[in-house]
């Protein structure tokens, strides 16, 4: 379903209208006067292709091409549905195309004719072969993709048996389907019809990019800017990067032609990268949890993110009237994990059931899923195996970035962090199912957040929040109940080892040797200048020891090759055939760099556990007088001698105390429109009266939102003045 531009974009598509008729702002606002755009098209779709290769690869590709135009570093007889070695041809042919287009615009004039029989035997080759792949991705995206780009280059240098055979098969890219797979055929079309010099076909792909730019319910940009393919799965990265670069590119393309996105479309393609995408990033790493089975690819390079450094290339090009925030983010991604964002933010995504935190000092994530969503991509083309409990809580914790980069051959997918799970085998058949449960969730006023989780799976029960502040983030646990006879855990991180370990058990402060370490309540763990803290008594486990394991039994198109390096993994323990078990840990991240023997033997800093049962789990922050409180069920509770608060129905409520006023946030984790009461008492510290158990206090209505807001925080800020 496409929802329309609603009312409240109005005032910001002034803005971007104004943008464009700015002449400060002009990049391609100026409308070409050619009658024919296809040149420009052309030119703008050719330049980033013309690339010099290295003169040596050139040489060992002519060296080596058989008689018959193949290479014989190609495995020909590759069968993979994800890295397909076949492919590896098109790359040859499209090198020595870059080589020869160079060579013929560097001013010789003169026709390198070896390398142009060389290039016209690689490609009759592949029309000769025809090869196919089982994955239609490579048959209607890959191949089709690949030899436009060759045509392209070659296009004045074809003659037209060899441009209609090869405009056959890039026809195979039809345009249909849905978000990244649509934009990615439509972006293939928009070649094929410049190579044809077809302006009907550029016309027609266009269009279809440009619709679906659109805010929908189905599958592409959500209303919260997430980003979903494959059905209701979270792929703000992945098929959602493809999405963004693929739109920006041909948004430059087209822009100042006939054909150039309409501002609003402009509008929504910067929301999704600067409301959406940047907040899962840590400087130039993703976050793992928008990724779907390519988490299982292994990244090679430090920024897995950093394909959103082309993306903001292009959408400088253009007028969007947030150019600030686009350098911004440029000055981000290229500072290589140096620079941060300076602004804090917390934004949870309630279509995706997804919130993260940015500090200037670090970055969090929660990733849920509810009835409403999948957990994850299903197990496609051998990729994407154990990924099972990525959408169950999953919580990662970066400081540089580099915390879990290409971790994951090595990872106990059994251990994923902030994950409670059933210790039970994986099986390696299909991952993607459906939540069972509707309050799933979070509040958040754009700084501060709340997450929570009615978590539901197999004989496993819990009820898991997050309490996101500056400094910390309080994880609580409750009603933890398993009806089999497997071990249920906990895993409060697994990630790179880095450093020492050190443990305080409450009395004494001690250096871990590496090994596996069984902990009997622990007062707190430090590592990689973080700290865990353990204000109960609990049994945990703690390993910071070498792991092995390799990349093919997590997809099977990489290396059985093992690898081996030093993982840190920290686990509460809940036992077997738990019933209403519970847990209590804060993670604290401060700024500075800390000295153990400095911190104390027990955790002393702002933050008060008020509640955690199946009932309420609450959090107060005395520096900051925030309230955080998830209610399971109507009910209310006393968060200070001050401060009391109670809904007449199931939410999650922040409080917010700020002198006579209070702002209070308010969502319904069940994404359904509703009124909330919520009813807040408040008195002078000096008071020595009691709040009453009914009227106590001030009662707000709250009209939370349905459609295609429902879930959306609202945030009202009220006069309560304390009373004696």
């Amino acid at each position: 379903m496409i929802i329309p531009i609603k009312k409240q974009c109005g005032l910001y598509l002034i803005t971007v209208l104004l943008a464009i008729y700015c002449p400060a702002n002009l990049c391609f606002a100026q409308k070409t006067e050619q009658t024919d755009d296809i040149t420009v098209i052309k030119s703008r779709l050719t330049e980033p292709l013309l690339e010099s290769p290295e003169k040596e690869t050139i040489t060992t590709l002519l060296q080596n091409q058989r008689p018959d135009g193949s290479w014989p570093d190609v495995d020909y007889a590759d069968t993979s549905r994800s890295n397909w070695a076949v492919s590896k041809h098109l790359s040859h042919v499209y090198t020595l195309a870059q080589a020869y287009i160079v060579g013929q615009r560097s001013g010789s004039g003169k026709v390198d004719e070896n390398l142009q029989k060389t290039i016209y035997n690689g490609i009759d080759y592949w029309y000769e072969k025809d090869y196919k792949n089982s994955n239609w991705w490579w048959n209607v995206i890959g191949a089709p993709g690949s030899l436009a780009r060759i045509l392209l280059l070659l296009d004045d240098e074809l003659d037209d048996s060899r441009r209609d055979k090869g405009v056959e098969i890039i026809k195979r890219a039809k345009l249909g389907m849905t978000g990244a797979n649509l934009v990615d055929v439509a972006n293939i079309t928009v070649m094929r019809g410049v190579i044809e010099k077809n302006p009907d076909v550029i016309a027609e792909a266009i269009n279809r990019i440009a619709r679906e730019i659109c805010i929908s319910t189905g599958e592409g940009i959500q209303p919260d800017f997430s980003f979903h393919q494959h059905g209701a799965i979270l792929y703000n990265h992945g098929y959602g990067a493809v999405f963004m670069d693929n739109c920006s590119e041909i948004a430059t393309v087209v822009a100042g032609t006939k054909l150039e996105f309409a501002p609003e479309k402009i509008m929504l393609l910067s929301a999704l990268f600067l409301d959406g995408t940047r907040w899962m990033i840590r400087g130039a790493t993703k976050d793992y949890g928008a990724t779907g089975r390519g988490i299982t690819r292994r990244s090679g390079d430090n920024d897995s993110a950093g394909y959103l450094r082309g993306v903001v290339a292009n959408m400088l090009k253009i007028p969007t009237g947030r150019e600030t925030e686009f350098r911004e983010l440029q000055t981000v991604l290229n500072s290589h994990g140096v620079i941060f964002f300076p602004n804090p933010v917390n934004k949870h995504f309630w279509d995706s059931d997804f919130m993260t935190h940015n500090r200037p000092h670090f970055y969090a994530s929660a990733r849920m899923h509810s009835n409403r969503l999948f957990s994850n991509d299903p197990l496609i083309n051998d990729e994407g195996y154990y990924t099972h409990h990525l959408s169950d809580g999953c919580t990662y914790i970066m400081k540089t970035g580099y915390e879990y980069h290409d971790i994951f051959p090595v990872w106990d997918w059994k251990r994923i962090p902030g994950t409670t799970v059933e210790l039970k085998d994986l099986p390696p058949g299909d991952v993607k199912r459906t939540g069972t449960t509707s309050f799933v969730g979070g509040v958040s006023d754009g700084r501060y957040g709340l997450a929570a989780f009615d978590f539901d799976r197999d004989d496993l029960r819990a009820k898991k929040s997050w309490f996101f502040f500056d400094d910390e983030i309080v994880c609580l646990g409750a009603g933890i109940s398993c009806a089999s006879e497997n071990q249920v855990v906990t895993t409060l991180n697994q990630c790179w080892l880095k450093g020492d370990v050190i443990l305080s058990d409450g009395t004494n402060i001690r250096r871990l040797r590496k090994g596996d370490h069984p902990l009997k309540n622990p007062a707190w763990v430090a590592h990689d200048g973080i700290i865990y803290y353990f204000p109960d008594l609990i049994k945990a486990t703690l390993q910071n020891d070498v792991r092995k394991g390799d990349w093919w039994h997590i997809n099977h198109s990489f290396s059985r090759d093992e690898i081996a390096n030093d993982v840190f993994t920290l686990s509460i323990e809940h036992g077997r055939n738990c019933n209403n078990d519970c847990y209590t840990y804060f993670v604290s991240i401060p700024e500075a760099e800390f000295n153990p023997n400095s911190l104390g033997k027990t955790y002393s800093g702002p933050t008060e556990i008020i509640a955690n049962s199946k009932q309420i789990q609450a959090v107060y922050h005395k520096d900051l007088h925030l309230s955080e409180v998830v209610f399971y069920e109507e009910g209310s509770i006393q968060i200070s001698k001050t401060l009391k608060v109670g809904v007449d129905r199931k939410c999650l409520v922040m409080l917010c105390e700020d002198g006579d006023y209070v702002d209070v946030s308010v969502s319904n984790p069940e994404n359904e429109q509703c009124t909330v009461n919520v009813t807040v008492g408040r008195k002078n510290a000096d008071s020595n009266s009691l709040f009453s158990e009914r009227d106590f206090g001030r009662v707000i209505p709250f009209e939370l939102p349905g459609g295609i807001y429902a879930g959306k925080t609202l945030t009202l800020r009220e006069r309560i003045v304390p009373r004696n």
